[in-house]
C-alpha cells in the first residue's frame, strides 16, 4: 500500500482509479483555456518529450454526461485525420477525467477559439445532444458568407447572453448579395431551442443547399474584404493597447523618480490613448 493509499484510507476516501497511475507519464504545465466542463492544460510526456494537451473534465460538472464522455473517448480513439485532434490516452482521478490530445502547437495555443461555436444549451448546462453540432454548422455558415461571426461581445458574460438570446442580425452592408434562402438556412440552424433545429439530413435537404433558387453571385470579394477589415481592426487595437502599456510604464517610472505629491490627480482620459470607432 502506497503513501497515497494510506492517506486515502486515513481520511476514509475512495482510492484513486487504476488509470490514475498514467498521470505520472506526463508533466502538466500551464492552463491553455477553460470551458463549461473543465480546462485544457499543456503537458509533456516525460519519457518521450512529446508535447500534448490534456483536457481535464470535472466529474461533478459533467455527472449527467458521464456515459456520453466515455463514448466520445471511444470515438476519438478510432479517428485518424490530419484535420482532427489526435486522441492519445486518458486517465481519471476521483473527481476528474483527463484526456490526452493533439501535438499540434497551433491547436494547443488556440484551443479557446471554439468558444464562439458553443450552443446555448451548453452554456445553460441543460444537457445536450447532436443538435449542438447543427448550431456550430450555423455559426460556420454565417462566418463563411460574410467574413465575421454572428456573436461578437468581448466580455464573456455578455457573449454568453448574446448566444443564449440567439438574436442573429444580417447587416445590409455585408449581406445584401446573400439570398433569403441562405439567411433562412442559418436561422434554422441557429434556433436557440435544440429540439427545433433540423437534423443533419434535414439540413442537407434545405432548398438553399439543393440549389433550387441559386443565384450566380460571387461573394468572395466582399467576404475577403470583411476578413481583412477585421484583421486590420484587431491589429489597430493591439497597437493601441501596446502604446497604453508603454505610456503606463513610463508614467510609473516618472512618478518613482520625481517623488511627486501622491495626492496629485491626473484624469485617466488625459493619460491614455483611445481608439475611436
Amino acid at each position: 500500500m502506497g503513501i497515497t493509499d494510506l492517506i486515502d484510507h486515513a481520511l476514509h476516501r475512495e482510492p484513486q482509479p487504476k488509470s490514475y497511475e498514467k498521470k505520472r507519464k506526463y508533466r502538466i504545465g500551464k492552463t491553455l483555456g477553460t470551458g463549461t466542463y473543465g480546462s485544457v492544460k499543456e503537458a509533456v510526456n516525460v519519457s518521450t518529450g512529446q508535447k500534448v494537451a490534456v483536457k481535464v473534465i470535472l466529474k461533478k460538472d459533467a455527472a449527467s454526461q458521464n456515459e456520453m464522455v466515455q463514448k466520445e473517448m471511444q470515438v476519438l480513439q478510432n479517428l485518424d485525420h490530419p484535420n482532427i485532434v489526435k486522441f492519445y490516452d486518458w486517465f481519471e482521478s476521483r473527481d476528474k477525467i483527463s484526456r490526452v490530445i493533439t501535438t499540434d502547437d497551433e491547436i494547443m495555443t488556440t484551443m479557446c477559439g471554439s468558444f464562439g461555436y458553443v450552443a446555448p444549451e451548453i452554456f445553460k448546462r441543460t444537457g445536450y445532444n447532436k443538435a449542438v453540432d447543427i448550431w456550430s454548422v450555423g455559426i460556420i455558415t454565417y462566418t463563411l458568407l460574410c467574413g465575421y461571426i454572428p456573436f461578437r461581445a468581448e466580455d464573456r458574460a455578455a457573449f454568453i447572453e448574446e448566444v443564449t438570446a440567439a438574436h442573429v442580425e444580417f447587416h445590409d452592408r455585408y449581406w445584401r448579395n446573400v439570398s433569403n434562402d441562405a439567411k433562412g438556412f442559418i436561422l434554422t440552424l441557429l434556433n436557440p431551442n435544440p429540439t427545433e433545429r433540423p437534423t443533419a439530413e434535414e439540413a442537407l435537404h434545405h432548398k438553399w443547399l439543393t440549389g433550387e433558387n441559386a443565384a450566380d453571385i460571387d461573394l468572395l470579394d466582399g467576404i475577403t474584404e470583411n476578413f481583412n477589415a477585421r484583421k486590420k481592426f484587431k491589429q489597430a487595437i493591439d497597437a493601441v493597447q501596446a502604446l497604453n502599456r508603454i505610456k503606463g510604464a513610463s508614467k510609473s517610472s516618472s512618478e518613482e523618480e520625481s517623488n511627486e505629491d501622491e495626492n496629485t490627480n491626473v484624469k485617466a482620459d488625459e493619460k491614455s490613448v483611445r481608439l475611436q470607432v
